[in-house]
């Protein structure tokens, strides 16, 4: 802790300082500069230098962090009004900086308003503060709580709390997680991370899957019918057969036995052909139909080829 400014203020501020700390559970450290380094680190506020005063602190304190307080009273030395200038360091971080306007300066409203530079300056500070780190996948748009803040890797710190952080590439959410931190925790954050093919943006939706194309299912018509048409075609032929033989049964020259039965035995056989050749027809379309052309695409393999019975 180091306190400059104003003689007379000096004191008192510095008392309030520490009083706040101690009850926030920080101790103390009266020497965490050297005279030399306070010396510089002094310098380094009156010419306005962050850079050197950062320097400073990174090099050669002897605490994780140091608060320094500027008091400067606003019109003399009989003014009742100060203006007070706060930075925490922390090793590795920016200063948290803040600063209050104190009127009347004195007795319980320097304390007041002491306090409240202090804790202002805290609540921005990375020990009041929950850190996450991003680091994979790199190239990643960081979207914590909605809002942009850089590309991964990226450290970042955030108000203890619950949070959301989402990966964005292309304007299309690949993962997000949500998680509970506490001040103080650095958290190495893990992103699952969806399969490129399973994500679509709004502008440009997921291409279909390429469509299966499929033969239509092979007919099979049943046989039955012409195998019975030329049975039966077959059984009236040699019925008509048997009627032809009896009718001329004796030799040309003999009296008919059956005197009718050459004509019926012509009939019965041609309607015993006319049966087998329609038989025949049906047997020839029924394997005929249980043939032809098949294709199938799938995304995998296109097969072209014939199915049927052979």
């Amino acid at each position: 802790m180091v306190v400059t400014g104003d003689p007379a203020l000096q004191g008192k501020v510095r008392a309030h300082v520490a009083t706040w700390l101690q009850q926030h559970g920080f101790t103390i450290n009266a020497k965490a500069l050297a005279p030399d380094a306070l010396k510089t680190l002094t310098s380094c506020f009156v010419i306005e230098d962050m850079a050197c005063a950062r320097g400073v602190v990174e090099h050669q304190a002897t605490s994780d962090f140091l608060v320094f307080v500027r008091a400067e009273l606003v019109g003399g030395k009989r003014s009742k009004e100060a203006n007070l200038v706060a930075y925490w360091f922390l090793k590795d971080r920016d200063a948290a900086v803040d600063k209050r306007n104190c009127k009347p300066c004195t007795g319980a409203v320097l304390a007041k308003t002491t306090g409240e530079l202090i804790g202002a300056i805290y609540d921005e500070t990375a020990l009041a503060k929950a850190r996450l780190a991003i680091k994979e996948p790199p190239g990643l748009v960081v979207m914590l709580d909605g809002v942009n803040v850089g590309v991964t890797p990226i450290e970042q710190d955030v108000a203890p709390g619950a949070h959301q952080i989402s990966l964005v590439r292309d304007e299309v959410t690949l993962g997000g997680v949500s998680l509970d931190v506490k001040a103080g925790d650095l958290t190495d954050v893990k992103v699952p991370i969806k399969p490129p093919d399973a994500v679509a943006s709004p502008g440009h939706p997921r291409p279909p899957p390429p469509p299966e194309v499929r033969a239509d299912p092979v007919e099979h018509r049943s046989h039955l019918v012409p195998g019975v048409i030329l049975v039966a075609g077959a059984a009236t032929v040699v019925t008509g057969g048997v009627f032809l033989y009896y009718g001329h049964k004796g030799g040309p020259d003999d009296p008919l036995i059956y005197p009718h039965a050459t004509r019926q035995g012509a009939i019965i056989a041609g309607a015993g052909g006319a049966a087998v050749i329609a038989g025949l027809l049906l047997w020839w379309h029924a394997s005929a139909s249980a043939n032809g052309p098949t294709a199938s695409v799938t995304p995998a393999v296109t097969m072209i080829g014939w199915a049927g019975q052979f």
